[in-house]
């Protein structure tokens, strides 16, 4: 199965990180709330916007092209705090079908980011095995409210891993693992290469 998409790396921190088969799947650059509130089609069909700050791949594209082989993922974050970027890399990266609502599953973490599906300060906010949830489809285990008010993501119950936010993204482990002040993260970027 091929891809139609263009990968640039211009203003990118990394720029390695975008050749060698590497397909971006998520780009957020946090200056608008907006961009991430949207419904269980838009983020089924993917969007992004023209100026190239935001990008969702599109669950059910990602789960197609998953079952195609063996993927890794690969996630890098920029720490509102600080300004520096981390990543985490996931050996083995699966999503399930729309009608299981996209569980996504990793494994095998290596980086320097932390491992923010899995590792948390409290046990019901690990995103790792989770259902995806947006502002229309509740499917997060928090059961007063909808997690995906600012952004749809693999939600427990609610949690500290998510990085379509709407004024702040977040990736727990930064901030857990000392490497900054909060988990809060000003830009980030998934990205997908087949093993």
């Amino acid at each position: 199965m091929s891809t139609n998409l263009t990968i640039s790396n211009t203003t990118q921190p990394v720029a390695s990180t975008f050749i060698g088969g590497w397909i971006i799947i998520q780009k957020n650059v946090l200056d608008n709330c907006a961009i991430f509130d949207r419904s269980w089609i838009d983020y089924r069909n993917g969007f992004r916007d023209e100026e190239g700050k935001y990008l969702w791949f599109g669950n059910e594209k990602l789960y197609q092209l998953l079952a195609t082989g063996s993927w890794k993922l690969r996630v890098e974050v920029q720490s509102s705090n600080t300004g520096k970027w981390y990543s985490a890399e996931y050996e083995s990266f699966l999503l399930s079908n729309e009608a299981t609502k996209y569980v996504i599953n990793v494994a095998g973490y290596t980086g320097d980011a932390g491992d923010a599906f899995n590792v948390v300060s409290v046990p019901r906010y690990v995103a790792n095995g989770m259902k995806f949830t947006t502002i229309d489809r509740d499917n997060d285990n928090y059961d007063t409210g909808n997690c995906a008010t600012t952004g749809g993501w693999w939600y427990n119950q609610c949690g500290t891993s998510r990085l379509n936010g709407c004024s702040s993204g977040s990736w727990g482990t930064l901030q857990l693992q000392g490497l900054a002040p909060t988990y809060n993260v000003s830009s980030s970027r998934m990205m997908i290469k087949r093993n």
